[in-house]
């Protein structure tokens, strides 16, 4: 035979009638309440789809290549930006030394009218170290890094990568 006994209240034990609330057992009577989805098991559900979401974006975030944009294309809606420039080097790199800094190294980078002063961080700043000879003007380089605007047709590119391609001469013996 089967029980016609209305069933408890979502949230109430099925032996005693009492509120249990999210439980898996009844705090009162302790019988075990049955289908129940625990909290617990929701909140590991939740934390291992929001860390794969994370590592998902993480690792898609990475992989993505800044677009490269022409110099003549800079704006200053764009700051802040993370871009690829190409250019020739219009004015060879200096060194600076500060308090605060002991050397800071800058150059220009040009194409048409507009010139970017070009501040190499990290590994640009090891690739531009590692050059031999140096940069001169009229090198073509790439650099990749963050627009900063300081003001009308002043644009600076904090470059973390860079990537400089030597005019061949052929040689004279």
């Amino acid at each position: 035979m089967t029980s016609t006994a209305p069933r408890p209240a979502e949230g109430c034990c099925g032996v005693c009638g009492r509120y249990v609330g999210p439980g898996i057992e009844c705090p009162y009577c302790e019988a075990p309440l049955e289908g129940r989805v625990t909290l617990r098991a929701l909140r590991w559900v939740a934390l291992l789809t929001a860390v794969v979401g994370l590592a998902i974006l993480w690792h898609g975030a990475h992989r993505a290549r800044p677009t490269l944009i022409p110099i003549s294309a800079l704006t200053p809606t764009m700051n802040g930006a993370q871009l690829r420039a190409r250019g020739v080097v219009s004015r060879p790199p200096s060194s600076k030394t500060t308090p605060n800094r002991p050397r800071s190294f800058s150059f220009r980078m040009a194409e048409g009218e507009l010139n970017v002063l070009v501040i190499p961080r990290g590994p640009a700043l090891q690739s531009l170290l590692a050059l031999d000879p140096p940069l001169r003007c009229g090198d073509p380089v790439e650099v990749a890094g963050r627009l900063v605007v300081t003001g009308p047709g002043d644009y600076r590119i904090y470059a973390h990568l860079m990537e400089a391609t030597r005019k061949t001469t052929p040689d004279t013996d």
